[in-house]
């Protein structure tokens, strides 16, 4: 099982609601058929997403999420192996801008990330303790904090 984590650039003539009906309802349908879990935030300017689940599941996604003309200047930030997950209780948990303080933060902080293959250091590195683990723990921790405890569990 692994986790992924990507930054992207939105669109600007992508609206909120095409957002929740074009991307987040579909997603959580097909994410439950895949097996994935995890969080997508989005602002007026980035989207943020952590996807985990089976390898072959989670990396295919990322292939076509990098693809799709709704995410623009996609950039991996973490891709690493974990035993548990950290959204286990959601197919595609949703954060929208009100909640984006603490995410702009993240994202300014990761701003000048290139892409993986342009030797991204947080590219598979999410061994705790490591020299870049704190980025990683940076990243869950704020989107954990946003991501409400309220929520319901997956079906």
């Amino acid at each position: 099982m692994i986790q992924l984590i990507y930054l992207s650039d939105r669109p600007k003539t992508t609206s909120d609601e095409m957002i929740v009906d074009s991307i987040v309802l579909p997603a959580m349908r097909f994410n439950e058929r895949a097996d994935i879990t995890g969080c997508l935030w989005f602002g007026r300017r980035h989207f943020l997403q952590v996807l985990e689940g089976p390898e072959e599941a989670v990396r295919s996604l990322y292939g076509r999420i990098e693809k799709d003309e709704r995410h623009c200047n996609v950039r991996l930030l973490v891709l690493g192996e974990i035993t548990e997950r950290s959204f286990s209780r959601f197919t595609l948990k949703c954060i929208r801008d009100h909640e984006m303080e603490e995410i702009e933060r993240v994202i300014a902080q990761f701003g000048g990330c290139q892409s993986a293959n342009d030797g991204n250091p947080l590219v598979n590195h999410t061994r705790p303790g490591s020299a870049m683990a704190d980025p990683f723990q940076t990243i869950l921790v704020a989107v954990r904090r946003l991501a409400s405890w309220r929520a319901r569990p997956r079906v």
